[in-house]
């Protein structure tokens, strides 16, 4: 099992180191600085750490020239906004329909396991979000394909992801649909 290589005092405040390739934070107790010690410098010792990689949505808003570009907003941020508001207050802002959080309008937040329909090969197709990259790239398979992620590092396999940016799924005529339980599509119709 890997670890961290942390100094014996712990990472300084706001300190944070690579992990198995990904960024490792420290998570310090601001209520009682005393609970789990303190550090050569006085400051108050990690108690834990997180591990980032995870994103939570992608915000995708229209520019002033009309062209769609994304925000992912990772889970940490997402968290830190729920801690910061409050549960009521910080779903409120993180679920907005009309404004993503750097406050563009917002035209459609995508989550993973979302459906989106988009012209791929002439052709509409209902494809699902399987991941989100940090780099603003969206990774998505049909909606009927399984086993994807195993497939799709199978080099033997021919099935590959598609992937797309903000801007090449308003090329693609993307938007946002839903299937209800009895398998009735519900698709909003490309807006531009």
């Amino acid at each position: 099992r890997a670890q961290a290589s942390v100094p014996a005092n712990g990472p300084a405040a706001n300190e944070s180191q690579l992990f198995e390739n990904k960024k490792l934070v420290a998570i310090r107790s601001t209520q009682n600085a005393e609970r789990h010690g303190l550090d050569a410098n006085g400051q108050p010792k990690a108690y834990k750490g997180y591990i980032g990689g995870s994103n939570h949505c992608m915000e995708i808003w229209r520019d002033e020239n009309g062209r769609w570009r994304g925000d992912v907003i990772s889970t940490y941020q997402a968290y830190q906004m729920v801690r910061q508001f409050g549960e009521i207050e910080g779903l409120k802002r993180l679920m907005s329909s009309a404004f993503s959080q750097s406050g563009k309008p917002l035209v459609m937040r995508i989550i993973n396991n979302d459906l989106v329909c988009m012209k791929l090969d002439d052709a509409a197709k209902i494809m699902r979000v399987v991941k989100i990259g940090i780099n603003g790239s969206i990774f998505f398979a049909e909606h009927n394909e399984a086993n994807v992620d195993a497939r799709n590092r199978n080099k033997d396999d021919s099935f590959a992801y598609v992937s797309k940016t903000a801007g090449a799924l308003q090329g693609a005529n993307g938007r946002r649909v839903t299937v209800s339980e009895i398998g009735e599509l519900r698709d909003p119709r490309f807006k531009g």
